[in-house]
């Protein structure tokens, strides 16, 4: 893995693990990622943390498609409620998701969007 940051190429040799950060050949420790990741996001003026990241990702994946029921076994919630206040649906993957139904009910072409 390459990785370039304030003009410095660091490389990392491919390991055994899936471990993305390492320290002295150890996986980092919570406090050491929420360290990184404010000081990261504060060079970019955006704040970071590891949860904001999880909602990102369940959001990211559920406007690409992947079901509810999914993404709540990925995340580890044990209801869907849970997995819903954390993954929101953007208005374009319901139009889009809409018209895409529609079309499969009878071919009906819906050019207005309710």
């Amino acid at each position: 893995m390459i990785c370039q940051q304030d003009g410095v190429t660091a490389h990392r040799e491919k390991g055994n693990d899936d471990h993305v950060w390492l320290d002295d050949g150890k996986p980092l420790k919570t406090t050491q990622v929420r360290y990184r990741l404010r000081r990261w996001g504060e060079q970019c003026d955006v704040a970071v943390t590891p949860h904001r990241l999880r909602h990102a990702l369940a959001t990211r994946l559920i406007n690409q498609g992947i079901s509810l029921e999914a993404l709540r076994k990925l995340l580890g919630h044990k209801t869907l409620r849970m997995t819903q206040r954390d993954a929101h649906l953007q208005d374009v993957t319901v139009r889009e998701q809409f018209q895409i139904a529609m079309a499969d009910i009878g071919g009906i072409a819906v050019n207005d969007w309710p």
